[in-house]
């Protein structure tokens, strides 16, 4: 009987939980970043920017934390094309392409949040051509976050 290395598929199982979450089968960074670099590309091509959402702590008000009722209510309320991501316990992230000006942002943003009975904090950044991924990822989730005493 010969013995089969089967490394690989550890190496394959990380991967896959690196790129999705596992509760609730979402992006999470990895993919979060490439889909925004992706989107990025698209609306350089159309003429259009990319906007970021992070919901910090979203939920219903009047009943216990329930992720996946929060992934189910948001992933409801994008358009087909845009990503959803799960990038903490309690923080989701949105992509949206197609964003022709800030009033299209606020549309989606009303959308996602008063729209949908959640409660959350929310950060909006807008990315184009000259946005890495990255930077335009860390605006919203800068101003998602609760305002904090200076030091």
């Amino acid at each position: 009987m010969t013995s089969v290395d089967l490394g690989w598929l550890e190496i394959e199982r990380a991967r896959y939980e690196n790129l999705l979450d596992s509760l609730t089968g979402l992006p999470r960074w990895g993919l979060l970043i490439d889909r925004t670099t992706v989107a990025i590309a698209r609306a350089q091509r159309a003429g259009t920017v990319v906007a970021v959402f992070v919901l910090d702590d979203p939920h219903f008000p009047d009943r216990p934390y329930d992720v996946l009722a929060v992934a189910k209510t948001l992933q409801g309320r994008i358009r087909p094309d845009d990503t959803l991501a799960r990038i903490g316990d309690r923080r989701f992230a949105v992509v949206c392409n197609e964003i022709h000006a800030d009033e299209d942002a606020a549309l989606v943003a009303r959308r996602l949040v008063y729209g949908s009975g959640l409660v959350s904090g929310l950060g909006v950044a807008l990315g184009n051509d000259h946005d890495p991924p990255e930077v335009v990822i860390a605006r919203a989730l800068l101003a998602a976050l609760p305002d904090r005493p200076a030091a």
